[in-house]
């Protein structure tokens, strides 16, 4: 699937999986630190500096492009301290999209709850470094006026740390990364009281492709190709990607579709359904039992399984 990588060879011949464990999260790093050190040189002369809109819209498929979010930037901190708790051996890579307007956190499905109690990490919006004015915005609220849950992070997090034996292992042994860490919206209208009123509406990368502008194939460039650089670098024996989109973009850089299984997306979008917050349980565990069955489908999954027999039972 992936090349073999040479700083992870050195390291294991000077002492084992602690060095290449440290040598591999410090590549790793790099890889991040270098996207979004490029990010910020694509956008420096796009932006608006009062508020961080381009300081021309995008038009496209049906809203215009106004904010294209470099998340990196602001949670660097925060994204290091995830990258600290990467397994010495990464064998399930999960692969999301992007981030949502709720999770603009600098780790992916970044549930700020779930974060805090999992890794320990506050990714709330207060402790994020000069956070775009948007972000802070009540334009980012639900249909009810509400700040939106993370629901995509909520029903991740839970199928990979519930308390039993058959995800326990998934756990130790696998990582998370997303597509791209750029955060896209659009302005849009909305209905909101008694007249309409713009807010910002989250463009998800696989409405990206209707936006033909050199900036945004710049910028998805760049992500694609440190997202080949990471998975290299870490060397999964399975990669689980969330949705027919990261599938593709997968398949485009060259992974074979033998160490790619394909799952259901967490957000409840995808079923068409809202997110019923008075019993948030029911909707995750459909969701939780849904991909366990997509998993156990795929030949390579079931490989693993049998080889932590031990500790996993499906």
């Amino acid at each position: 699937m992936a090349q073999r990588d040479p700083v992870a060879d050195i390291s294991v011949q000077f002492g084992g999986l602690g060095i290449r464990s440290y040598s591999v999260k410090n590549e790793y790093k790099k890889i991040m630190k270098q996207l979004k050190d490029d990010f910020e040189e694509i956008l420096r002369d796009q932006r608006n500096q009062a508020d961080g809109s381009l300081k021309q819209e995008i038009s496209g498929q049906k809203i215009p492009l106004m904010y294209i979010v470099n998340t990196l930037k602001y949670a660097w901190r925060q994204h290091e301290l995830y990258i600290e708790q990467m397994p010495s051996d990464v064998t399930v890579l999960f692969v999301g999209m992007n981030p949502a307007p709720d999770t603009p956190s600098g780790i992916p499905f970044g549930h700020e709850k779930m974060i805090r109690k999992l890794f320990g990490i506050d990714i709330s919006k207060e402790k994020l470094d000069g956070i775009p004015p948007i972000l802070k915005s009540k334009q980012y609220v639900d249909k009810y006026g509400k700040s939106r849950d993370c629901v995509s992070g909520r029903r991740f997090w839970k199928f990979t740390n519930r308390p039993v034996a058959d995800i326990d292992q998934v756990r130790k042994q696998s990582f998370v990364m997303n597509c791209s860490p750029l955060l896209f919206t659009g302005r849009t209208e909305k209905w909101n009281g008694p007249k309409e009123k713009a807010y910002q509406k989250n463009i998800s990368l696989n409405d990206l492709k209707y936006y033909k502008h050199q900036l945004v194939r710049n910028l998805m460039e760049k992500s694609e190709d440190a997202l080949k650089r990471a998975i290299n670098l870490l060397q999964p024996k399975l990669i689980v990607a969330f949705g027919q989109y990261v599938e593709e973009r997968l398949e485009k850089l060259g992974f074979s579709t033998s160490y790619v299984v394909r799952v259901t997306h967490p957000s409840p979008i995808v079923d068409g359904q809202e997110d019923n917050e008075a019993d948030p349980d029911t909707g995750d565990d459909k969701w939780i039992a849904k991909v366990k069955e997509e998993l156990k489908k795929n030949s390579r999954w079931n490989e693993l399984m049998r080889a932590n027999q031990n500790s996993i039972s499906y």
